[in-house]
Protein backbone atom coordinates (compact mmCIF):
# COMPACT_ATOMS: atom_id res chain seq x y z
CA UNK A 1 0.00 0.00 0.00
CA UNK A 2 2.92 2.40 0.09
CA UNK A 3 2.18 3.32 -3.64
CA UNK A 4 -1.06 4.30 -2.84
CA UNK A 5 0.38 6.60 -0.01
CA UNK A 6 2.69 7.78 -1.97
CA UNK A 7 0.14 8.84 -4.79
CA UNK A 8 -2.13 10.52 -1.80
CA UNK A 9 0.85 12.17 -0.89
CA UNK A 10 1.65 13.49 -4.09
CA UNK A 11 -1.99 14.43 -5.17
CA UNK A 12 -1.98 16.17 -1.90
CA UNK A 13 0.77 18.49 -2.42
CA UNK A 14 0.05 19.10 -6.43
CA UNK A 15 -3.46 20.31 -5.04
CA UNK A 16 -2.11 22.09 -1.64
CA UNK A 17 0.26 23.69 -3.48
CA UNK A 18 -1.08 25.28 -6.67
CA UNK A 19 -0.75 28.81 -7.96
CA UNK A 20 -4.60 29.64 -8.63
CA UNK A 21 -5.50 33.62 -9.65
CA UNK A 22 -6.81 35.66 -6.50
CA UNK A 23 -10.32 34.74 -7.94
CA UNK A 24 -9.84 30.98 -7.85
CA UNK A 25 -8.02 30.91 -5.08
CA UNK A 26 -10.78 32.84 -3.30
CA UNK A 27 -13.42 30.51 -4.83
CA UNK A 28 -12.29 27.77 -3.43
CA UNK A 29 -11.86 28.87 0.17
CA UNK A 30 -15.07 30.22 0.31
CA UNK A 31 -16.94 27.16 -0.99
CA UNK A 32 -14.89 25.11 1.48
CA UNK A 33 -15.86 27.44 4.81
CA UNK A 34 -19.45 28.70 3.81
CA UNK A 35 -21.20 26.18 6.00
CA UNK A 36 -19.21 28.43 8.49
CA UNK A 37 -21.08 31.52 7.39
CA UNK A 38 -24.40 32.13 9.04
CA UNK A 39 -25.23 34.23 6.26
CA UNK A 40 -25.12 31.19 3.50
CA UNK A 41 -27.49 29.24 5.52
CA UNK A 42 -30.11 32.40 5.51
CA UNK A 43 -29.55 32.32 1.78
CA UNK A 44 -29.46 28.73 1.27
CA UNK A 45 -31.88 27.48 3.23
CA UNK A 46 -34.95 29.56 1.34
CA UNK A 47 -33.35 29.04 -2.14
CA UNK A 48 -33.99 25.36 -1.32
CA UNK A 49 -37.17 25.66 -0.07
CA UNK A 50 -38.36 27.28 -3.16
CA UNK A 51 -37.18 24.96 -5.41
CA UNK A 52 -38.47 22.45 -4.22
CA UNK A 53 -41.90 23.81 -3.40
CA UNK A 54 -41.53 24.71 -7.13
CA UNK A 55 -40.49 21.65 -8.66
CA UNK A 56 -41.71 19.24 -6.63
CA UNK A 57 -45.32 20.73 -5.36
CA UNK A 58 -47.35 18.45 -2.91
CA UNK A 59 -44.35 16.00 -2.00
CA UNK A 60 -41.78 18.80 -1.18
CA UNK A 61 -42.56 18.92 2.17
CA UNK A 62 -41.21 14.93 2.48
CA UNK A 63 -39.14 15.66 0.02
CA UNK A 64 -37.25 18.54 2.38
CA UNK A 65 -37.76 16.23 5.56
CA UNK A 66 -36.08 13.78 3.54
CA UNK A 67 -33.06 15.51 2.62
CA UNK A 68 -32.49 16.86 5.59
CA UNK A 69 -32.44 13.87 7.33
CA UNK A 70 -29.80 12.51 4.66
CA UNK A 71 -27.44 15.44 5.29
CA UNK A 72 -27.74 14.92 9.34
CA UNK A 73 -27.42 11.40 9.12
CA UNK A 74 -24.28 11.13 6.41
CA UNK A 75 -22.58 14.11 8.84
CA UNK A 76 -23.02 12.44 11.52
CA UNK A 77 -22.27 8.79 10.93
CA UNK A 78 -18.76 10.36 9.80
CA UNK A 79 -18.24 12.37 12.60
CA UNK A 80 -19.42 10.04 15.44
CA UNK A 81 -18.70 7.10 14.43
CA UNK A 82 -15.89 7.20 11.42
CA UNK A 83 -13.53 9.43 12.83
CA UNK A 84 -13.09 8.50 16.09
CA UNK A 85 -12.92 4.95 14.81
CA UNK A 86 -9.71 6.10 12.04
CA UNK A 87 -8.27 9.02 13.62
CA UNK A 88 -5.66 10.62 11.56
CA UNK A 89 -4.27 13.99 11.94
CA UNK A 90 -4.38 16.51 9.26
CA UNK A 91 -2.38 17.11 6.90
CA UNK A 92 -1.75 20.82 7.82
CA UNK A 93 -0.62 19.54 11.15
CA UNK A 94 1.52 16.28 9.89
CA UNK A 95 3.42 17.40 7.65
CA UNK A 96 5.00 20.96 7.54
CA UNK A 97 5.03 21.86 3.90
CA UNK A 98 1.15 21.84 3.34
CA UNK A 99 -0.15 25.54 3.37
CA UNK A 100 -3.12 26.02 5.24
CA UNK A 101 -5.12 28.40 3.39
CA UNK A 102 -8.41 29.29 6.10
CA UNK A 103 -8.34 30.89 9.27
CA UNK A 104 -8.89 27.45 10.87
CA UNK A 105 -7.42 24.36 11.69
CA UNK A 106 -10.03 21.43 12.41
CA UNK A 107 -8.84 19.40 15.03
CA UNK A 108 -10.94 16.40 14.25
CA UNK A 109 -10.04 13.18 12.30
CA UNK A 110 -8.86 14.24 9.00
CA UNK A 111 -10.58 11.00 7.51
CA UNK A 112 -12.66 10.98 5.96
CA UNK A 113 -14.16 14.25 5.02
CA UNK A 114 -17.29 15.08 6.22
CA UNK A 115 -17.28 18.07 3.25
CA UNK A 116 -16.80 15.24 0.45
CA UNK A 117 -19.79 12.79 2.51
CA UNK A 118 -22.49 15.22 2.86
CA UNK A 119 -22.18 16.97 -0.57
CA UNK A 120 -21.47 13.59 -2.84
CA UNK A 121 -24.71 11.85 -1.14
CA UNK A 122 -26.64 15.30 -1.69
CA UNK A 123 -25.85 15.06 -5.30
CA UNK A 124 -26.65 11.77 -5.92
CA UNK A 125 -30.40 12.07 -3.98
CA UNK A 126 -31.06 15.62 -5.73
CA UNK A 127 -30.26 14.17 -9.03
CA UNK A 128 -32.87 11.69 -8.19
CA UNK A 129 -35.38 14.43 -7.52
CA UNK A 130 -33.98 16.67 -9.91
CA UNK A 131 -32.25 15.08 -13.48
CA UNK A 132 -31.31 18.19 -14.91
CA UNK A 133 -29.64 19.37 -12.28
CA UNK A 134 -27.50 15.79 -12.01
CA UNK A 135 -24.09 18.26 -13.73
CA UNK A 136 -24.49 21.33 -11.22
CA UNK A 137 -24.52 19.02 -8.02
CA UNK A 138 -22.01 16.26 -9.09
CA UNK A 139 -19.78 19.57 -10.24
CA UNK A 140 -20.33 21.36 -6.57
CA UNK A 141 -19.46 17.91 -4.99
CA UNK A 142 -16.47 17.55 -6.59
CA UNK A 143 -15.26 21.24 -6.71
CA UNK A 144 -15.90 21.00 -2.40
CA UNK A 145 -13.95 17.90 -2.25
CA UNK A 146 -10.83 19.14 -4.34
CA UNK A 147 -11.42 22.76 -2.47
CA UNK A 148 -10.33 20.34 1.17
CA UNK A 149 -7.39 18.85 -0.39
CA UNK A 150 -6.32 22.61 -1.59
CA UNK A 151 -7.17 24.70 1.75
CA UNK A 152 -4.99 21.54 3.42
CA UNK A 153 -7.35 20.11 5.52
CA UNK A 154 -7.95 17.08 4.19
CA UNK A 155 -5.83 14.07 1.80
CA UNK A 156 -7.00 13.18 -1.43
CA UNK A 157 -7.95 9.80 -0.07
CA UNK A 158 -9.73 11.50 2.64
CA UNK A 159 -11.93 13.19 0.07
CA UNK A 160 -12.43 10.04 -2.47
CA UNK A 161 -13.51 7.89 1.05
CA UNK A 162 -15.66 10.79 1.81
CA UNK A 163 -17.31 10.54 -1.96
CA UNK A 164 -18.06 6.80 -1.75
CA UNK A 165 -19.82 7.00 1.57
CA UNK A 166 -21.47 9.65 0.75
CA UNK A 167 -22.75 7.53 -2.89
CA UNK A 168 -24.31 5.07 -0.70
CA UNK A 169 -26.13 7.19 1.84
CA UNK A 170 -27.30 8.92 -1.17
CA UNK A 171 -27.86 5.44 -3.07
CA UNK A 172 -29.81 4.76 0.45
CA UNK A 173 -32.13 7.72 0.33
CA UNK A 174 -33.10 6.89 -3.61
CA UNK A 175 -34.25 3.78 -2.44
CA UNK A 176 -36.50 5.17 0.23
CA UNK A 177 -37.33 8.07 -1.92
CA UNK A 178 -38.52 5.75 -4.73
CA UNK A 179 -40.81 4.12 -2.70
CA UNK A 180 -41.90 6.93 -0.26
CA UNK A 181 -42.14 10.26 -2.98
CA UNK A 182 -42.76 7.46 -5.78
CA UNK A 183 -41.93 10.28 -8.59
CA UNK A 184 -42.90 9.94 -12.33
CA UNK A 185 -39.79 10.47 -14.69
CA UNK A 186 -40.43 14.10 -14.93
CA UNK A 187 -40.38 15.61 -11.74
CA UNK A 188 -42.16 18.61 -12.90
CA UNK A 189 -45.37 16.86 -14.31
CA UNK A 190 -46.02 16.24 -10.36
CA UNK A 191 -49.32 16.87 -9.11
Amino acid sequence: MSWFHELDRALLFFLNHLKLPWDLDWILVTLTTANNSKNFFWIAIPLVLAVFVFFLRKKAPLAILMTAILAAAADQFNYRILKSLTFRVRPFSAIQEVVLRVPYGPKSSSFPSNHATTTMALAVWLTYLFPAGAPLFYGIAFVIGISRVYVGVHYPSDVLAGWVIGALFGTLMVYAGRKLLKLRPNPREID
